[in-house]
């Protein structure tokens, strides 16, 4: 070994001298050194399939990534060194330089286009391969079937919500659906001074005029593709006061109003049977007492028409309230508002002879009753009244408890996992 490292270095020295460029060794090189003595420096751009490759080289994948030509759908790349030609297992990589609109062929260094698939066999279909995306191939001997995930660019179906009418006041929040992979946009198409706070925004406050109706088209626009739009009506009642006015809930009864310390609440419990969008409430999701087999409640501080309807966790949760158009069920911190316009005393919350015995604040509520986990309960017993309540938690309900008797309340947690099988009283708020 000595005397081959001996001759290398003979032969490597006299080649310099005489001008030689490269030198071919067809013995094995060994490296007896260590840090810079065991490496090999200086290796230059290759350009040739049996050149070796560099460090740089490897770190930008140059032999088999290019930034894309041609067209969106027939793609061309250039990669150094240039190929010899399709070979089995040959990897290519590029950054697509438009969306395609069709199915897809791939040139590599002029070797000639051949088809890109997907699932094995199939074309691309529009929009598979986007705008700067990175996409990773190899062929198969017939074939380049794509190996980076397909560009899941198609938007949602615009859907813009229920129309809103006669709207209590001259603000609402709109109700579209999430544009999903793409972007949406807001549009007034016709009534004068509307108003929308945010136009990408699906779930944006938009106000307007009292007694005006407005014209609302959401558009989602996906990022390649065509778009899609849809439209909602959205009017405002020619006035709103509460405490006068009245509202109208998706089964079309009608509610008086009460303003308790600057709040707007229905002055009974809902007893709709429908969504604000008028799609049924199921009636697994809902009971009555003395209805459907349901047992009567005949206790002196119990109102059937007051009471309303007992509603489960499934009412609750839903994406579209049950509550009249304007008003929503109410959230902790608004029925701590309402309790304290009452200087914290519960008792005024219920009607004159169910609990409230002087300066009642027209809240009128009574003892309803509740399901849970010990059934039908409530019915000429206690002096609770029990309310969902709209989670601070994701994990947990909350209900509102206000007590006739002592003036008391309290605020209970009701384990997600037992919503659907309670049922309690809703109370909604403008």
């Amino acid at each position: 070994m000595e005397k081959l490292k001996f001759y290398f270095t003979v032969l490597a020295s006299a080649l310099y001298f005489l001008g030689f460029s490269q030198v071919q060794v067809n013995k094995a090189i060994q490296f007896t050194g260590s840090g810079a003595n065991a490496k090999i420096s200086g290796i230059q751009q290759y350009d040739q399939l049996n050149d070796g490759i560099n460090t740089q080289g490897i770190q930008n994948s140059a032999t088999t990534f290019s930034l894309a030509g041609g067209t969106a759908n027939a793609i061309a790349v250039t990669l150094l060194p240039v190929p010899g030609g399709y070979t089995t297992g040959m990897a290519v990589q590029f950054i697509a330089s438009a969306s395609n609109t069709d199915s897809v062929t791939l040139n590599v260094n002029g070797l000639g286009p051949v088809s890109i698939k997907k699932n094995v066999s199939a074309n691309l279909e529009p929009c598979d391969i986007a705008t700067w995306q990175i996409v990773a191939v190899m062929y198969d001997g017939q074939h380049f079937q794509i190996i980076s995930p397909l560009y899941a660019g198609v938007a949602s179906i615009a859907n813009a919500g229920p129309d809103q009418l006669n709207v209590a006041g001259t603000s609402t929040n709109l109700g579209a659906a999430s544009p999903g992979n793409g972007t949406g946009m807001w549009n007034i198409i016709s009534g004068s001074g509307g108003n929308i706070a945010n136009t990408s925004d699906p779930a944006s406050t938009f106000s307007g005029n009292a007694g005006a109706s407005y014209t609302l088209t959401w558009t989602v626009s996906p990022i390649c593709g065509t778009g899609n739009t849809d439209t909602v009506i959205i009017s405002f009642a020619s006035s709103f006061s509460c405490g006068i006015s009245t509202v109208t809930d998706g089964s079309g009864n009608v509610y008086n109003t009460v303003s308790i310390g600057g709040q707007c609440w229905l002055q009974t419990n809902l007893e709709t049977i429908k969504y604000q969008d008028g799609s049924d409430i199921s009636s697994s999701d809902m009971k009555q007492w003395g209805v459907n087999g349901a047992p009567a409640c005949n206790a002196f501080n119990f109102n059937g028409s007051s009471c309303g309807v007992l509603y489960d966790g499934a009412v609750f949760q839903n994406a579209v309230s049950p509550c009249p158009v304007g008003f929503h069920i109410p959230d902790k911190n608004e029925f701590i508002a309402l309790l304290s316009s009452v200087s914290n005393d519960s008792r005024r919350l219920f009607a004159s002879g169910a609990g409230c015995t002087g300066n009642c604040s027209g809240f009128n509520t009574y003892i309803c009753g509740q399901i849970d986990n010990g059934g039908w309960e409530g019915c000429g017993s206690g002096d609770q009244i029990y309310y969902w309540t709209k989670p601070i938690s994701s994990e947990f309900g909350w209900i509102t408890q206000f007590n006739s008797g002592n003036g008391g309340t309290t605020y209970t947690q009701v384990i997600a996992q037992y919503l659907t099988n309670y049922n309690y009283s809703i109370r909604c708020v403008q």
